[in-house]
């Protein structure tokens, strides 16, 4: 890319991200983007073939480093079940890999606003919904884990495992949502596995 190409391009980010954060994706107007960039509405799209594809700029990059965090704390959970003192300190290490997650987010707060507040009308507009989805099938694979491992759990339905995710999920995202200090949301999440994860334990078996 050219460098005078390269200098609009860096240019155009951060104005795309305010327009996205003042108005969501749907409202975003071309015509203020390219007013606070100090180009025309027709040389963004020598940029970014449309307002889809500016919106996935701001927030996949984030988006994938998030969800291969997420992997990695699974499969670390998974290699540590033998342990008996894991087992019996479980909550403490889930609380631990949340307040990794909640210090993550709030290192890129301005692109999880994006995800949770702004994305109507995107692909992402469904990314809470995704990290249910996750969990709950992280929950499944950690069964399948202790089953051949002969480790003992309770059996819960499909819907009960999805209540118990939403419920934990929506808690995580509210401290976006309604724009917590990183104090706030870390002091949130440590009330919310007080109150949730003896109920988890109760429920999940271990």
């Amino acid at each position: 890319m050219p460098r005078d190409k390269t200098d609009t391009h860096n240019k155009l980010l951060p104005c795309i991200k305010q327009e996205f954060l003042e108005h969501g994706y749907e409202k975003a107007s071309m015509q203020n983007i390219a007013r606070r960039a100090g180009i025309t509405a027709a040389g963004i799209y020598r940029h970014f073939p449309s307002k889809e594809a500016m919106f996935t700029a701001m927030v996949e990059p984030v988006t994938s480093d998030f969800l291969k965090m997420c992997d990695v704390s699974m499969e670390e959970t998974y290699s540590r079940l033998s342990d008996d003192d894991f087992l019996k300190n479980f909550n403490e290490f889930r609380t631990e890999k949340n307040r990794e997650s909640i210090n993550f987010m709030y290192d890129n707060y301005d692109v999880f606003r994006l995800l949770l507040v702004c994305s109507k009308g995107t692909s992402y507009e469904s990314f809470q919904e995704r990290l249910v989805e996750i969990e709950m099938q992280g929950i499944i694979d950690l069964f399948g884990v202790l089953e051949k491992r002969g480790l003992p759990h309770k059996t819960v339905t499909d819907n009960e495992l999805h209540i118990l995710c939403t419920t934990f999920v929506t808690a995580l995202c509210e401290t976006i949502k309604h724009e917590y200090t990183r104090e706030q949301a870390l002091k949130h999440l440590d009330f919310i596995g007080k109150m949730l994860y003896p109920g988890m334990k109760e429920v999940l078996g271990f």
